[in-house]
């Protein structure tokens, strides 16, 4: 808070002193206003302040903007007031001022980070993933419908209460879902399924037992289920809990749909489904629950087997040491490469191309099936090959070449297109040679070394790929209008002092704009070709977005058409626009005028000029600099640390011995390292015929493979949970399981480990194949997490709570008489 006195500022100094709360209130004529508290330092500071200044304006101040010059009518020591004549937003802003407080570091006005998604491409993605997301639920629900009949539909009926719930409170919260967010979805669903399959296959074998009826065997299958599945929820929430305090912004997405998805199904597995059971025992009279594997016993005896694990643990380790060295060895092989811009800082963009048309006639090529030829990802020698053609740019720059500093850095920049990474995004064809064909590519170029002009960087790479390509770019045409090329902006923009549009712009218009008073109205007029208000706005906001105008993306724009080229029918465009501008904290009629001019009117005219007259010719331009990078390593090391230390200290607690803890963390371990082997080989297998076959391309590590090795981690540590626990439940007593035990204990829950794979497989095959490359290398780490995991479950985690070499004894081979009661 600051006083006016002679020119100059005073302040209250360095002494620490804070606003204890802020909250709105009335002024004595019942007007809306903003009162404040001060703790016992900042009561004396201000009482001193303000009682040498009453009648004189004070500022208030967030990082170095005012916004608010209040008059001080009396001294102010503990309480204040802020009265006026506000609006609902003004004082919900003012408030929102207040309470914020000092920032710890003055903000920087060049963002670290700048996404632009074209809205035809965004609208692909959220089509595809979508889709893909439908499928896979309705599929995974079939399955469960069709192997457990009534007790599946119940299931489903838990499914969308869980969906309802997550979606619900997002909404509640007004949250967004991010893809770490959707990862939280993806294994809420697996967890949920799981936590089903768990009550059901233990009242499968409470019914086989004999021991009860019906209600009895839905009492002890829940029973029995409960600690197992508070166990895995609970671990999981560990690492919810440490993803909150540590991850990034995308990733905190992923901790909060999973904590919410993990209450849902607590909700609705253990207390919802388990009412309506009771219902229909007690209520309806029904005392038999038919399955597939009742109804079919040979299933039931297939699904519960007598393998002796524990004699072939020493096979399996061996499988799994090759396998995790080999994964060792493909990451160090591919180096930094495997990282993707989000963690070495550079930039990420998509371009959407036209149609070939190589004989220059203005109409597209067409192959073979008359339809038009698009673009090829990659073909040795092929002069279409879009990856050759990104890589020539890096091969062809030498930086030693150079003549001056600028030459060198420019030159250094486009070295990096060398190493650059192409992906195709959305629908993609092949040809009769199996070439993959496409008309969206990404293309992601990571910074040089030293070099964090981050701004540079993004222009260079933009202008690199927008000169290769050209007019095979589906670019956006320019416009032309009358003062296009002139820089000084006094002929074109008029303030707005008046509520009636017609009267701040000399026209006939009708159209009120009380919200746009204090702002400016910049004129287009002669716009060729003629066009329409969504497209002029469209054009407006993704210049806004662009680095050199990323300050201004908080102003309020409207754009309104004038002169509609057929007056019967305005939406074939108009030839006349205006285009309305408010910064509500430079208004014309509070600030200098020619402040207003320099910082509102100068700047929209020259973002408008280059929205309408430069071709948008990229559908998407992500920069990334070097700090967003290490900040996003760094976070990602210390999450996934702490997250297995708390997993450690509660298994240990919760099982009594350090043997079942780090059983836990080698079998996740164990299940990332393979995962990050395998999606380094993708660089190697994806240029082949077989990776194009698998839809495999050369996928790097970015904020979706983090989801998914997120979900890979709760995936693998409820499986892993599920087998303990059942070795926990079959030792008694004991101070340790035996051989037999262990073996006991996984052949009794194979059933739940590939019911619950299958279905959880089936979902993420369906989103790996129809979700578009926009999410596949996401689902393609997921998909190889949850085979790893199931596998490692069994092979590794198990076997390692055995101490010593144990007795390889295979299990008694379980009952399997015929139900009691089916």
């Amino acid at each position: 808070l600051y006083a006016r006195q002679d020119k100059s500022m005073t302040h209250t100094g360095d002494r620490d002193w804070s606003i204890t709360q802020t909250y709105q209130s009335q002024d004595q004529l019942g007007r809306p206003a903003v009162a404040f508290g001060l703790d016992a330092s900042g009561a004396s500071l201000m009482g001193r302040l303000t009682a040498t200044h009453i009648g004189e304006p004070m500022a208030i101040l967030l990082d170095g903007e005012v916004y608010s010059a209040p008059t001080i009518q009396s001294q102010i020591t503990s309480r204040g007031q802020i009265s006026g004549n506000f609006s609902v937003e003004e004082i919900n802003y003012l408030i929102k001022v207040l309470a914020a407080g000092s920032l710890q570091a003055q903000l920087s006005s060049e963002p670290i980070s700048v996404s632009i998604l074209g809205p035809s491409l965004g609208q692909d993605n959220l089509n595809r993933g979508r889709e893909a997301f439908i499928i896979s639920i309705v599929a995974v629900a079939a399955f469960m419908l069709l192997y457990y009949f009534f007790a599946g539909f119940l299931a489903d009926l838990a499914l969308i209460a869980n969906g309802i719930i997550i979606f619900g409170s997002m909404m509640l919260i007004d949250g967004t879902f991010t893809l770490p967010g959707l990862a939280g979805i993806v294994l809420t669903i697996g967890m949920a399924v799981d936590a089903n399959v768990l009550i059901y296959e233990r009242i499968r074998e409470e019914i086989f037992s004999g021991e009860y009826d019906l209600r009895g065997a839905v009492r002890q299958g829940y029973n029995k289920a409960l600690s197992t599945i508070l166990d895995a929820n609970i671990t999981n929430l560990i690492i919810c809990a440490v993803l909150f305090y540590t991850a990034t912004a995308e990733v905190k997405g992923f901790a909060l749909t999973l904590t919410i998805g993990i209450c849902a199904t607590l909700f609705t597995a253990l207390f919802a489904t388990r009412q309506i059971y009771y219902l229909y025992t007690d209520l309806a009279k029904i005392r038999r629950l038919p399955m597939l594997a009742t109804v079919v016993p040979a299933i039931h005896r297939f699904l519960e087997p007598s393998i002796n694990w524990i004699g072939l643990r020493r096979v399996f380790w061996g499988l799994s040491g090759i396998a995790f060295i080999g994964s060792i060895v493909l990451v160090q092989a591919r180096g930094v490469d495997m990282f993707d811009t989000e963690f070495r800082g550079g930039v990420s963009l998509t371009m959407a191309t036209a149609t070939v048309d190589d004989d220059n006639d203005g109409l597209p090529d067409l192959d073979a099936n008359g339809d038009p030829i698009r673009l090829m990802l990659r073909h040795t020698g092929d002069p279409i090959a879009v990856e050759d053609r990104i890589h020539a740019i890096g091969e062809q720059a030498d930086p030693a070449a150079a003549t001056s500093e600028e030459e060198r850095t420019r030159l250094a920049i486009l070295q990096e297109f060398t190493n650059a990474s192409i992906l195709t995004e959305g629908d993609t064809t092949t040809d009769a040679a199996g070439n993959i064909l496409a008309s969206h590519f990404q293309v992601k170029v990571s910074s040089p070394k030293g070099l964090e002009d981050d701004r540079t960087i993004t222009r260079v790479i933009v202008d690199a790929i927008v000169d290769e390509f050209g007019d095979q770019l589906d670019a956006t045409p320019p416009l032309s209008f009358q003062g296009g090329d002139d820089d000084d902006s006094t002929s074109y923009v008029n303030p707005i002092t008046d509520v009636e549009l017609g009267q701040n712009i000399a026209r006939q218009e009708t159209r009120r704009v009380p919200e746009f008073v204090g702002g400016a109205a910049i004129m287009l007029e002669n716009v060729a070709p003629p066009t329409t208000e969504a497209d002029v706005a469209k054009r407006i906001e993704r210049m806004r977005k662009q680095p050199d105008f990323a300050q201004y993306s908080a102003r309020k724009v409207q754009v309104v058409g004038l002169t509609p080229v057929d007056p019967q029918n305005p939406r074939t465009g108009y030839r006349d626009f205006v285009v309305l501008v408010n910064d509500p904290y430079r208004s014309y009629l509070q600030v200098d005028t020619e402040l207003w001019w320099r910082e509102v009117a100068d700047p929209e005219w020259m973002l408008i000029r280059r929205a309408l007259q430069q071709p948008a010719s990229l559908e998407r331009v992500s920069s990334y600099s070097s700090a967003v990078a290490e900040t996003l390593s760094a976070q990602a090391v210390v999450a996934v640390i702490l997250s297995l230390l708390g997993i450690l200290v509660y298994i240990w607690v919760r099982f009594g011995s350090l043997r079942y803890s780090l059983a836990a963390i080698a079998a996740l371990v164990h299940d990332v390292v393979i995962a990050l082997g395998l999606l380094a080989a993708t660089a190697f297998i994806g240029t082949t015929a077989v990776g194009s076959a698998l839809l495999i391309e050369p996928f790097r590590i970015d904020l979706g493979v983090v989801a998914a090795l997120l979900t890979i981690i709760g995936y693998s540590l409820n499986d892993t949970i599920v087998i303990l626990d059942r070795i926990r439940e079959n030792r008694g007593k004991l101070p340790l399981p035996t051989a037999r035990i262990v073996n006991r204990s996984i052949n009794q829950t194979i059933s739940r480990t590939l019911l619950t794979s299958v279905t959880t497989l089936v979902a993420v095959v369906i989103m790996y194949a129809e979700g578009g490359s926009g999410i596949r290398p996401f689902t393609f780490c997921l998909l190889i997490g949850l085979l790893v995991g199931t596998y490692s479950s069994v092979a590794v985690a198990a076997p390692l709570v055995l101490r010593g070499g144990g007795t390889a004894t295979p299990a008694p081979a379980p009952a399997t008489g015929e139900p009691a009661t089916t």
